[in-house]
């Protein structure tokens, strides 16, 4: 062992050295160094300056869903699933109520999942502050669907919609 690092320890100290020395040298040899200054003004008419880049608003989780308007707030799902997703709404008038999300596949209706709001049903997966100004427990039960009788592009479709349950609790409060 003393061998090994004997050997390896010069090997290792030369390797660093000759880094070192060769790092940050151009052609010629000079070292070179860049350097950027900017004063308060500069950044400022730079970000007064329009741009061709989406703006954070342009670019929300709230332009690219849609709403599932009940009467204790809003629920949001992604817009590009709004053809392939239906919903049910069933108010207690106590409340309550079960938005029931189904996927509409070959002209059939498959349960995916059940957002409970202020009732306790299911696993409370967030809060949800009413146009009243009462918030309210959300909770989710998620739906078992027998697909024996369905292609495995199908099973796939409705596993891909049963998904946005992820985006409907990300977006609770927004």
């Amino acid at each position: 062992m003393k061998k090994f690092a004997l050997f390896v320890l010069p090997v290792l100290v030369a390797s660093l050295i000759f880094f070192a020395a060769c790092g940050d040298e151009n052609k010629s040899g000079d070292v070179t160094t860049d350097s950027v200054s900017a004063t308060q003004e500069d950044v400022t008419d730079i970000s007064s300056q329009e741009s061709d880049f989406p703006t954070e608003a342009a670019t929300s989780e709230e332009a690219a869903t849609v709403p599932v308007e009940t009467p204790y707030g809003d629920l949001r799902f992604p817009e590009a699933m709004s053809d392939a997703l239906d919903t049910e709404i069933e108010d207690d008038g106590e409340g309550s109520c079960r938005v029931s999300f189904f996927a509409l596949l070959n002209e059939r209706r498959y349960p995916l999942y059940i957002i409970s709001i202020g009732s306790g049903e299911g696993d409370e997966v967030g809060t949800l502050t009413g146009p009243d100004g009462i918030e309210r427990n959300v909770y989710l039960t998620v739906s078992d669907n027998d697909l024996s009788d369905v292609d495995e592009n199908e099973k796939m479709s409705v596993y891909a919609m049963q998904e946005t349950l992820n985006d409907v609790i990300s977006n609770l409060g927004h």
